[in-house]
């Protein structure tokens, strides 16, 4: 409910989605409980949660908000599945072997799937956290693109 209040007082619409069929690379930030079942994740489009922010063009329509931990002692969490419409795929010793890069705490990007997933630790500013979050990543996105283009253009 705090994520919908948080979507809605933005005017920004969404629908309920089965947390089942869960994203591949959400699975490795939590371990799946019976229980995260009832409650249902959140579908939102890029265009609305996105607009006006740098980059929206570089997600795909669907954006995943999915609670974690509510179930359990821990403290609740979300997370935030962006697919990208553009795979980037990792350079240097960070991207060699691994399928998954954490380059923050925060952000986990899955480079076989192109879906980069935004750890909210509070549920109260997820929203907020998330397009601040997509703010830094959308300068690497549009940095890592722009060096592709002057590298084939070379």
């Amino acid at each position: 409910m705090n994520v919908e209040r948080q979507l809605k007082l933005r005017k920004i619409p969404f629908k309920h989605v089965n947390p089942a069929k869960s994203i591949p690379s959400t699975r490795h930030l939590y371990t799946q409980s019976p229980l995260a079942r009832s409650v249902p994740a959140l579908c939102v489009q890029s265009e609305h949660i996105l607009s006006g922010a740098p980059a929206a063009e570089a997600a795909m329509p669907n954006i995943r908000v999915i609670p974690l931990n509510w179930w359990s002692h821990e403290k609740a969490q979300v997370v935030t599945c962006v697919k990208l419409k553009y795979v980037q795929q990792p350079v240097g010793k960070t991207g060699m072997g691994s399928a998954v890069i954490r380059p923050s705490k925060r952000i986990i990007y899955d480079t076989r799937e192109a879906i980069v997933s935004f750890l909210s630790e509070d549920v109260n500013s997820c929203v907020d956290e998330f397009l601040e979050e997509w703010a830094r990543v959308s300068k690497m996105v549009v940095i890592a693109r722009e060096g592709m283009l002057d590298f084939s253009i070379s």
